[in-house]
């Protein structure tokens, strides 16, 4: 039999294994002197790990972490910042999307297409204005829906530290 790698006797270790690979593993242990010696080593370290006690952070650990750490840097100190910066960003943007509508609005009723498009029932109902912004919505979720996985495991890769 060929010398085990570390990763199935671990797996032994862990009872990953079937039945017929912990024999075969087994068979091997007995003629294997490294292997046994590396089965012993972890059961050792699994002895050694299940006699510690369980930690339990003193009742002041919290107080003496934040004393280490300069008055300026307290939450308690932190005031937030009121702004209307974000109301006047949000009504900009939405100034911008409703005049981006009205412009391809205007050039779409341009086209020669355009007449026998508007007998759609759907232009009918929302009007020439209300089915571009139909269509403007729908590809920008379309391509929000896109980017959200590429933009959350990119906040997961930055989280972990990968």
């Amino acid at each position: 039999m060929s010398h085990e790698n570390k990763d199935t006797l671990l797996a032994l270790f862990y009872h990953e294994v079937t039945l017929p690979e912990a024999q075969k593993i087994r068979e091997h242990l007995a003629d294997c002197e490294d292997c046994r010696k590396y089965m012993h080593l972890l059961n050792q370290m699994d002895s050694a790990l299940n006699q510690w006690p369980e930690a339990n952070p003193l009742p002041d650990t919290f107080d003496r972490i934040l004393a280490t750490i300069p008055e300026r840097w307290h939450a308690s100190h932190v005031r937030p910042a009121v702004s209307a910066r974000p109301i006047f960003n949000i009504a900009f943007a939405m100034v911008a999307i409703l005049l981006l509508i009205y412009f391809v609005q205007s050039r779409m009723s341009q086209l020669p297409f355009w007449p026998a498009f508007e007998q759609n029932w759907l232009v009918q109902t929302l009007g020439s204005y209300g089915f571009v912004a139909l269509v403007f919505f729908g590809l920008g979720a379309f391509i929000t829906l896109a980017l959200a996985p590429i933009l959350y495991f990119d906040l997961n890769k930055r989280t972990l530290h990968i």
